[in-house]
């Protein structure tokens, strides 16, 4: 995960993805890479959110771009509502509308 911007209402990560050959957005891998990396927005809204970053520092990768883990879990926990959680923090929302937006 690039980067975890809360708000009131929501909490937007911007993710990495690998995409294949087919999806609309792939492209030919660039220079020195071996799969087509894309970033994108994954925004999860509700009126009824809760999100606390834990404050732990990003590692850095190869590249020196930061990385904040994973989202390890985003699931219904009981009857509309949903956790996340991961070494970024926790969130949960109460019938949340989820969007992915390429960057």
């Amino acid at each position: 995960m690039l980067e975890v911007a809360p708000s009131a209402g929501l909490v937007a990560f911007r993710i990495e993805t690998v995409l294949l050959p087919g999806h609309e957005a792939f492209a030919h891998p660039r220079q020195g890479e071996m799969y087509c990396f894309r970033s994108w927005w994954l925004t999860i809204a509700s009126e009824h959110l809760t999100a606390d970053l834990s404050g732990a520092p990003p590692a850095v990768d190869a590249t020196r771009a930061r990385d904040l883990g994973h989202i390890d879990r985003f699931e219904q926990i009981e009857n509309g509502v949903w956790a996340l959680d991961g070494e970024w923090g926790t969130a949960m929302a109460v019938t949340p509308s989820v969007d992915l937006v390429l960057d």
